[in-house]
């Protein structure tokens, strides 16, 4: 099942949504989750991506 990401990027006006499947996951306490997940790329997320420098 897909998830979606409204990720707020500081000094940009626009927020992007970023399209993710998870793909593991693991408890880590009882309110606490781990998620691994795969990120379908797009423009805007590769623009942010570089611009993080990750």
């Amino acid at each position: 099942m897909p998830i979606y990401l409204k990720v707020n990027n500081v000094g940009q006006e626009e927020s992007i949504i970023v399209k993710a499947v998870i793909k593991n996951q693991q408890r880590e306490d009882p309110i606490s989750v781990s998620l691994g997940m795969m990120f379908e790329t797009n423009n805007k997320l590769n623009d942010l991506i570089t611009e993080l420098g990750l």
